[in-house]
């Protein structure tokens, strides 16, 4: 990222990004675990928040940096072994198909004994990106 805002103004909607917000009265109670272009992890208590920004499927070495993210954060939740952990975020895959790039994902759900929130309601599951003009959708 530094290189490319190094080459001059960008435009658009060039990159992602992860944000986390806490309320006021939590201010106190967290803690930045790590923040980094694509991930961040605060601790409120005894529980770890994880915000993700995952590429593209089509993206340049796009199983690469998935690999990447998710083997740093696997690496921050081992170090706070025992503590509830909720993930969240844009993970740009379909995780009710099956792919080299999905099965990653699942993976690392089953590792930490997460639950897809999605699943609990399955009759209202929806597109999370959707283009009109060129008629695709994605991300249910």
């Amino acid at each position: 990222m530094a290189n490319i805002i190094e080459l001059g103004m960008l435009r658009g909607r060039p990159y992602g990004g992860v944000a986390i917000l806490v309320n006021n009265s939590l201010r106190k109670l967290t803690k930045c675990v790590h923040c980094s272009d694509r991930y961040a992890i605060i601790q409120i208590g005894d529980c770890l928040f994880v915000n993700m920004y995952l590429s593209c499927s089509g993206t340049v070495n796009c199983q690469l940096i998935c690999d990447s993210i998710l083997n740093e954060v696997d690496a921050w939740l081992t170090r706070y072994h025992g503590y509830s952990v909720v993930i969240g975020g844009d993970f740009n895959v379909n995780m009710d198909f099956s792919d080299s790039f999905s099965s990653r994902i699942h993976d690392f759900v089953n590792r930490y004994r997460l639950l897809r929130c999605d699943d609990l309601f399955p009759s209202q599951k929806r597109p999370t990106y959707v283009n009109a003009a060129l008629n695709h959708e994605s991300g249910y």
